[in-house]
């Protein structure tokens, strides 16, 4: 079941991303992977990272690709992905067979 919930501020932003990884690491029964690509701010690190300690593959764009290199930075500094790509290369695994 989903449903939404008006989330409180996190350093001055209703950030969705780390909401949303946050609530995926918490449901360890399923295989997850979680992709940050380009964005301002740290939105998505503190969540992904807890992906990553559940087991969960985790990408970044890199910085070559992106437009902001903010969010990505920000997660792969805090530990939490596991491989910075470029968007073509996120693509394809992302397109690759389970």
């Amino acid at each position: 079941h989903a449903y939404l919930l008006q989330a409180p501020a996190r350093n001055g932003f209703v950030a969705s991303a780390d909401y949303l990884f946050e609530s995926l690491a918490a449901l360890d029964s399923l295989p997850f992977m979680g992709v940050v690509l380009s964005g301002m701010g740290n939105d998505g690190a503190a969540g992904l990272q807890m992906l990553r300690k559940q087991g969960a593959r985790t990408l970044g764009e890199n910085e070559k690709s992106c437009l902001v290199y903010g969010m990505p930075k920000a997660a792969f500094e805090a530990g939490a992905i596991e491989q910075e790509l470029s968007l073509e290369q996120i693509s394809a695994v992302l397109n690759q067979p389970a």
